[in-house]
């Protein structure tokens, strides 16, 4: 099964339709520039092991499989609302609430993640989004420079991960923008 999503219209101040060749984030977003700018290719050459940094905790990620979230096609990309009891509660200086997962894809020629390892681009990309929970929502988080934490997570095609059967099979019932 392939998504489309063409001709998104978005809400606030981004874009009808955008891609990554053609913006400059840091015009209308200043956090959005240099080291900031997304997306990003982690060369692992060049990366350095940091054992000081303490690993990150992740609290209420196992919920009952009779929890009912809201799945959604927003005309971009497909959007799970996550209730904030699923936090990072270690690793940080500040506690960080879940709001939301998102995906990125490609096509069967295409890939679709948005970021890369060792200039590698993966078939797909979930982002899970947190907020910094001393800003008390997402949109108010946003605008500061320690307001989110998002986690990525790349997927390549191989073995099918069942984990994921109860997001990927419904996404059929929101093929069309707004369901």
């Amino acid at each position: 099964m392939v998504l489309r999503f063409e001709g998104a219209e978005t809400d606030g101040d981004m874009l009808d339709h955008w891609t990554y060749k053609d913006q400059n984030w840091n015009e209308s977003y200043v956090l959005c520039d240099k080291n900031s700018q997304s997306p990003i290719n982690i060369d692992t050459g060049k990366t350095i092991f940091n054992k000081n940094l303490p690993p990150i905790t992740l609290e209420g990620y196992n919920l009952p499989e009779t929890e009912q979230l809201a799945l959604s096609n927003n005309g971009h990309t497909v959007v799970l609302s996550l209730p904030d009891s699923m936090t990072i509660s270690h690793g940080f200086t500040q506690k960080y609430l879940a709001s939301q997962l998102h995906f990125h894809w490609g096509s069967e020629t295409t890939p679709g993640s948005e970021h890369q390892v060792d200039d590698i681009q993966y078939a797909a990309e979930m982002h899970i989004v947190h907020f910094a929970a001393k800003y008390g929502s997402l949109n108010d988080a946003a605008q500061k420079t320690d307001g989110l934490a998002v986690l990525g997570v790349l997927f390549q095609v191989g073995e099918e991960n069942k984990h994921y059967d109860h997001i990927f099979d419904k996404l059929e019932d929101i093929a069309e923008k707004g369901n």
